[in-house]
């Protein structure tokens, strides 16, 4: 007896183990079914957000087609999901398109650049960008030379550079009359204008870039025309800033207040590095409500101030400055809008 009840206890063990493994078998099937269903539905979304990224950059090219001077942005509902796009122009002749597709949870981005001409639109870049977001642009290190002399050139040297950043030179001097003959480092990077030379009374500045440096330790050199009284080169190093189009837009301005400021910079991307900078007769004291002071040169005390913005809209530069000033923004974007 004793043994049949043994052999009753075993089989109905036998019936349980087989049931347990058959409930989880049938389950890990349901589940591997619903990442199926899931994956298939977010493949599914890529494939319209992609789809309306390219409708909304299509768009965005018409415009500028129909009107070479358009810049802006728009929303537009299609489908199952949305698109937006930002035309900014970083010369008169090329804009640039960033659209954005979104359905469900799933967002796709693509660059375009463009250039203008006098009946046609050429697009020369056209490619997927990031999904992950703008980065957010970083300080990474400052440097400057200010001689108290009239030199026709003047250099600063770097300490360890990261290639793929982004350099901003800022060059001022006291006259208004020289002019700045190239802007070039050690390393063969391309300095471009951002902010044009600007003159104040008896005082002039600029401020260039260098996109998607090459790293290392480089010397900066700025020439100028002719002999410049007490240049002061302050030159800025940022990461997170776009590698192919960093610049967006510049504002200037002269005065001789105490409270400088640059006018309005109108930013066309949700998130920007706005870089502040002014060159005084006399100094400057302190930086502008919500910049960050990155440096007082010494003896010249002019100043250079950052701040990163998260929303494309209208934004001014100011400072505290003594005497005759000229005070200049620049606006670059980050990377991967």
């Amino acid at each position: 007896m004793e043994g049949q009840r043994q052999a009753g206890y075993v089989a109905l063990l036998a019936v349980l183990i087989v049931g347990a493994v058959a409930t989880a078998i049938a389950l890990a099937l349901l589940a591997i079914g619903a990442d199926s269903q899931r994956s298939a539905l977010v493949l599914q979304q890529a494939k319209q957000a992609r789809s309306l990224a390219i409708a909304c950059g299509e768009e965005a090219l018409q415009q500028v087609h129909d009107n070479v001077a358009f810049k802006g942005t728009n929303t537009l509902s299609l489908g199952q999901g949305t698109c937006s796009y930002i035309v900014s122009g970083t010369t008169a002749t090329t804009r640039t398109v960033a659209a954005t597709g979104t359905v469900g949870t799933v967002v796709k981005r693509l660059t375009a650049t463009a250039t203008v001409g006098a009946s046609t639109l050429t697009v020369s870049s056209w490619k997927e960008a990031s999904t992950n977001g703008p980065s957010t642009p970083t300080f990474v290190q400052v440097v400057s030379a200010t001689p108290q002399t009239s030199p026709t050139s003047v250099a600063a040297t770097y300490a360890a550079e990261t290639a793929g950043n982004t350099n901003v030179v800022i060059i001022g001097w006291k006259n208004a009359t020289t002019t700045i003959s190239s802007v070039v480092d050690s390393a063969g990077n391309t300095y471009q204008i951002a902010a044009q030379l600007t003159r104040g009374t008896n005082v002039s500045q600029a401020i260039y870039y260098a996109k998607n440096i090459t790293g290392g330790t480089p010397t900066v050199t700025v020439t100028f025309s002719a002999a410049s009284a007490t240049p002061d080169l302050r030159i800025m190093e940022y990461g997170g800033l776009d590698a192919t189009s960093p610049f967006d837009s510049s504002v200037s301005a002269v005065g001789n207040t105490a409270a400088s400021s640059s006018g309005t910079v109108n930013t066309n991307y949700p998130t920007d590095l706005i870089v502040g900078a002014g060159t005084a007769q006399t100094a400057f004291s302190a930086a502008g409500s919500g910049y960050t002071q990155r440096i007082l040169t010494p003896t010249d005390n002019n100043i250079a101030e950052d701040k990163v913005v998260s929303s494309a809209g209208a934004y001014t530069a100011t400072a505290t400055a003594s005497g005759n000033w000229v005070m200049q923004a620049a606006a670059f974007r980050a990377a991967g809008q």
